[in-house]
């Protein structure tokens, strides 16, 4: 293999590929080589690896609707994944609605939509109900509408919080928190009203519906800050969608961030990152598990998470009680420290120090010759 390597790299030269990606692809299949399938095999690679790099080149918007379809019911990792794998292609990808999402992902307007399926609690039988709905030509211009015309059996409250949590609703009310009080109003409202129909006569819920009309603005309320809807968009969809809880935190992420978790977690697609020896990343705790020594001290494995996934960081006695009341779920934290990998093979970082993001500045002194900051 190493000795075709200069006729590979010219090639791709010529073809417009800079010299480290072809030489990082001649790596990668000299790799490969030493334990590659037979032929037969091979060949049937090679043949799906085509027909799937064709169509990503060519119909990029259906190929990754099609591949985040088939990762739904996941954790969300991987979408979030492709989610930024599209827009580096230029690909918007949109939230779920109930007024134009199927099941799956699909193209719209030459952009992709996220499917119902994708939402927590939102199952098969609901969906079903819903695209009903849509092609009996209701309108739905309220939250009232969709009370009055869903199938109460196949949507039920669960189901509609978690649509309103994923911002499915965002369409007919994109107040989330006032959506979620209406229609816990009406949809109780509606189930009493439904035991005493009797045919041929006008209900309650019919002669108040201009006084509700009137204090529709009053129900509705304030709608939830960004945190909470963040929050609620990772319970339901396994992602944050409208933002992300670090967004604010950028500029500080770009000037003192020198590896990420993607390239902690994946080692060899980043053959040419940074050389330091220590380790310094920002992210949010999603999970922290504290830990009692044998000499009676406390320490934490938390679960790190910056803008591109996640990796575990392992806080000792020492750093954790210089951390103080840092190591919460959900904290935004700066952690410096060593990487290495756990008995499995799987990228963790041993933090030395751990710090609020209120207080960054430290990560900016510098020590003078007495070992003092300044």
């Amino acid at each position: 293999m190493k000795k075709h390597r200069e006729s590979f790299v010219e090639g791709c030269e010529a073809n417009g590929i800079p010299e480290r990606i072809s030489n990082k692809l001649f790596d990668d299949m000299t790799d490969f080589s030493s334990y590659a399938f037979n032929k037969s095999h091979a060949a049937g690679y090679a043949v799906v690896a085509y027909r799937t790099a064709y169509l990503k080149a060519h119909f990029p918007t259906e190929f990754m609707a099609a591949l985040m379809t088939s990762f739904m019911g996941g954790d969300g990792s991987k979408i979030a994944q492709y989610i930024r794998n599209c827009k580096e292609l230029g690909v918007e990808v949109l939230p779920p609605c109930i007024l134009k999402s199927v099941r799956k992902f699909s193209v719209e307007d030459g952009k992709i939509r996220m499917g119902l399926r994708s939402v927590k609690n939102c199952g098969d039988g609901a969906i079903d109900a819903i695209v009903r709905m849509r092609e009996s030509g209701v309108r739905l211009g309220s939250i009232r509408d969709f009370v009055d015309n869903t199938e109460a059996t196949a949507t039920n409250a669960k189901v509609v919080e978690s649509l309103i949590y994923a911002g499915a609703f965002d369409g007919v009310q994109p107040n989330r928190a006032g959506a979620l009080r209406m229609f816990k109003l009406f949809s109780e409202q509606a189930k009493k009203e439904r035991g005493r129909v009797i045919e041929g006569q006008g209900t309650l819920f019919d002669m108040i519906r201009d006084e509700m009309n009137q204090s529709d603005e009053v129900i509705m309320g304030n709608d939830f800050g960004l945190p909470q809807k963040l929050a609620f968009e990772k319970e339901v969809l396994g992602i944050y969608f409208s933002g992300h809880p670090l967004d604010g935190y950028r500029w500080i992420i770009d000037e003192i961030v020198n590896v990420t978790s993607d390239e902690l977690n994946h080692p060899k697609e980043y053959r040419e990152r940074r050389t330091a020896a220590d380790v310094i990343m920002v992210g949010q705790i999603t999970n922290a598990k504290l830990f009692t020594t044998k000499k009676g001290e406390q320490m934490a494995v938390i679960l790190l998470e910056d803008l591109v996934g996640t990796v575990e960081a392992v806080v000792f006695p020492k750093p954790f009680a210089a951390a103080g009341d840092a190591i919460r779920e959900n904290g935004i934290v700066v952690v410096r420290g060593k990487e290495e990998q756990d008995m499995d093979g799987a990228a963790r970082v041993i933090a030395s120090k751990v710090t609020p993001i209120e207080r960054v500045e430290e990560f900016f002194l510098k020590r003078n010759d007495n070992g003092r900051q300044q």
